[in-house]
C-alpha cells in the first residue's frame, strides 16, 4: 500500500521544475533590423539609470527612443560589425555592440572594438553582461581579430571593474569626450585574442555612449 504520507511530502518538490519549464527562458541571439526600437529602448533607459552624476541630467533627459532607433536602422545597414541581444518573452532586456575599431591609433581590420553592453537595470546581475561579452569575443576571434578595446567613462566604477574581471586592461589611452556640454575623459581597456572561444559563466557591464 502507498505511503500516502510520503507522497504529499514529494509532490510540491515537483512544482519548481514544473514551473521551469513554463516559465519562457531567456533567448542570445544576434540582433535583427526589427529589434531596433528594442534596442533603443534598452539604451535610454540604462544611461539614464546608469550615468545619472556623471552626465548632465539635462542630457540623460533629453535623450529619444525614436532618434535613437533611427540611429540603430542606420547602423545595421550602413555599419560593418555584429549586434547580440537578449531577448525574454518577446522584449529586448540586454545586447552588447561590436565591430572594427574606430581609434586612429588602432588597424580596423586587427582590432575589434566593443561599442557597447547595455543592460536594462531590472534584467542585471543575471549573468548577461559575461554572455554578451564571450559571445562577441567568440565572433571576433573567428574573423581573425587580434585585439579587443572597450572605452570606458572614467568614474563608472562598475563598468571598469567588469572589464577587469573579463580579461581587459588600461592601454594606458585616455581620450576626451563632451557629453551634453560636460567635459569628460573614457579610458580605453585592451584584451588580446588567442581566437579559442570564451567559456559562457555570469557576470554584467556597461559603458555610456560615444556621440
Amino acid at each position: 500500500m502507498p505511503n500516502r504520507r510520503r507522497l504529499r511530502v514529494c509532490l510540491p518538490d515537483l512544482y519548481p521544475l514544473a514551473l521551469l519549464r513554463l516559465t519562457p527562458q531567456p533567448i542570445l541571439r544576434k540582433a535583427r533590423l526589427e529589434d531596433a526600437a528594442g534596442i533603443a529602448e534598452t539604451q535610454v533607459a540604462t544611461w539614464r539609470a546608469t550615468y545619472r552624476g556623471l552626465v548632465p541630467d539635462d542630457f540623460l533627459e533629453d535623450l529619444s527612443v525614436p532618434r535613437q532607433t533611427d540611429r540603430w536602422l542606420k547602423r545595421f545597414q550602413t555599419i560593418p560589425g555584429e549586434t547580440f541581444v537578449f531577448e525574454e518573452q518577446g522584449q529586448i532586456l540586454a545586447f552588447a555592440d561590436f565591430g572594427p575599431s574606430r581609434d586612429k591609433d588602432k588597424e580596423p581590420s586587427r582590432v575589434c572594438e566593443l561599442y557597447a553592453i547595455y543592460i536594462r537595470p531590472e534584467s542585471q546581475g543575471r549573468g548577461w553582461g559575461r554572455k554578451l561579452f564571450e559571445r562577441g569575443v567568440s565572433w571576433a576571434c573567428e574573423r581573425g581579430y587580434d585585439e579587443i578595446t572597450v572605452l570606458v567613462l572614467k568614474g563608472n566604477l562598475p563598468a571598469h571593474g567588469f572589464y577587469l574581471r573579463m580579461g581587459m586592461k588600461e592601454d594606458g589611452t585616455q581620450i576626451p569626450i563632451n557629453i551634453g556640454g560636460r567635459d569628460l575623459m573614457e579610458i580605453r581597456l585592451a584584451k588580446n585574442l588567442d581566437r579559442k572561444p570564451f567559456r559562457e559563466s555570469d557576470g554584467a557591464g556597461i559603458r555610456p555612449p560615444r556621440e
